[in-house]
C-alpha cells in the first residue's frame, strides 16, 4: 500500500460475531496496528447506527489470542466498561478460534490476493506474473480501505454461510453473544484478537 509515497504493509483489525458470522467492526491501519485501531474497530462493532450496523451490539464474551494490544489496560478497560468477559486463549490454538481463522483465510484468498502488490502467491505462480515494471501501482491507503470495507459489506449482505440457511446477516440484527477480534491481512491468519502483518508489498 502507498501511504504518502511510502510502501507499507497494511493491517486490518476487525471483530466478527460468532453466532451470525457477521463482521461487526473494522479498522484499517497503514502499518502496525495500535490500541487506537482496536478501539476504533470495537466502537464500530458496538454501534448499530449510521454507517455501522445493522449487525453489531455489546458483546458478552470476547476471545483474545494473546494479542499484546488487545490485552493492554486501555483495551481491557473498554471491555470492562461494556461488561464483556474476555477470554485469553492459549497460543497456537486455531481450533479454538475457527470463526475468525476462516474469515481471515477467505479475506486472504478472495480479497488480498487480487490486489496490486500482493506478495504471498506461491513461487510457481509468481513466476508467471508480469515484470515488476509492468505491475499495477500499489493502492493508496484510501483505495485499500475502500476495498476492505466494500468486501466486508459484501460478506455481511451477500455472502451466505450455510448455517444462516440463506438469510442475510443484515436481516438477523445482533445476537448478544461471543465476539471475535483480530488483526489480519498476512499469510499467518489473525487469531481471535491476534495481530498479523498485512499482505501487500514489503517496502
Amino acid at each position: 500500500m502507498d501511504a504518502d509515497g511510502e510502501l507499507v504493509r497494511p493491517w486490518v483489525t476487525w471483530f466478527i460475531d460468532v453466532a451470525t458470522k457477521a463482521i461487526t467492526g473494522t479498522a484499517v491501519t497503514p502499518g502496525y496496528p495500535s490500541r487506537a485501531s482496536i478501539l476504533a474497530a470495537l466502537r464500530a462493532a458496538v454501534l448499530r447506527t449510521g454507517p455501522y450496523g445493522p449487525a453489531g451490539g455489546v458483546p458478552e464474551h470476547v476471545r483474545v489470542d494473546r494479542g499484546r494490544d488487545f490485552l493492554s489496560k486501555t483495551v481491557l478497560g473498554a471491555f470492562g466498561v461494556l461488561d464483556a468477559e474476555v477470554e485469553d486463549l492459549p497460543a497456537y490454538s486455531p481450533h479454538l478460534k475457527g470463526t475468525v481463522e476462516n474469515l481471515n483465510r477467505c479475506a486472504d484468498r478472495m480479497l488480498f490476493a487480487v490486489l496490486p502488490g500482493y506478495t504471498l502467491t506461491p513461487a510457481p505462480r509468481r513466476a508467471k506474473k508480469k515484470a515488476d515494471s509492468d505491475a499495477p501501482p500499489p493502492l493508496t491507503f484510501e483505495e485499500f480501505t475502500a476495498e476492505v470495507l466494500g468486501w466486508a459489506r459484501w460478506w455481511n449482505t451477500e455472502h451466505r454461510p450455510a448455517g444462516l440457511a440463506g438469510r442475510s446477516h443484515a436481516a438477523l440484527g445482533h445476537l448478544r453473544g461471543r465476539l471475535v477480534g483480530a488483526d489480519v491481512g498476512g499469510r499467518r491468519p489473525g487469531a481471535e484478537a491476534d495481530q498479523s502483518r498485512g499482505a501487500l508489498a514489503r517496502p
